[in-house]
């Protein structure tokens, strides 16, 4: 959800949505509600700090805008168990660049995962080892190969994987109300 320049779902500091950013919201969650998909829910801010301080940043306001968010959403029906991360990113992942103090920067972000995905989003996915067996299929017992042969080397560079067009659901831009602007 995003604002306009006036800083409709928001004011500057506070976790509190505005009315109309309630009436968006509750409309969302009767969408939402319908799914069997899982939500994360994320808070931003613009880079004007909160207060003098330390002990309440736009970090903090930021996870509040989120949890004020997921507490409205799940008041209007959405399942507990359907928001599986609340997060908050303060001024770390600005919506206008250039303008870190633009209104639009105070928003939430509400991702939809596909219903196959249930691994951590990659910003958080870890490496994973993974042992591999025996590091030959060939016994000790069997006597040493006579001949090594190598691969062919292609002489054109290999294409690169390209996914199928309009892969998944988040690929396809898409109006849940009627009526709604895009």
């Amino acid at each position: 959800m995003l604002e306009d320049k006036n800083g409709t779902f928001y004011q500057s500091g506070s976790a509190h949505l505005s009315q109309s950013g309630q009436e968006l919201l509750a409309l969302l969650a009767g969408e939402l509600k319908t799914l069997p998909n899982k939500l994360l829910i994320e808070g931003h801010t613009d880079a004007a700090q909160y207060t003098t301080d330390a002990s309440y940043s736009n970090w903090e306001l930021s996870a509040d805008r989120a949890n004020s968010a997921r507490r409205l959403l799940q008041q209007d029906g959405v399942r507990g168990d359907q928001v599986t991360q609340v997060r908050g990113f303060a001024d770390q992942m600005l919506r206008v660049k250039n303008n870190p103090y633009d209104p639009s920067n105070r928003r939430i972000t509400i991702l939809v995962k596909n219903l196959d995905d249930s691994s951590p989003p990659p910003q958080f996915a870890r490496a994973r080892v993974v042992d591999s067996g025996p590091k030959s299929a060939i016994p000790s017992s069997a006597p040493p190969p006579t001949k090594i042969q190598s691969a062919p080397v292609p002489s054109a560079p290999a294409k690169p994987a390209v996914p199928p067009p309009n892969s998944g659901l988040m690929n396809k831009p898409t109006t849940l109300f009627k009526g709604a602007k895009k």
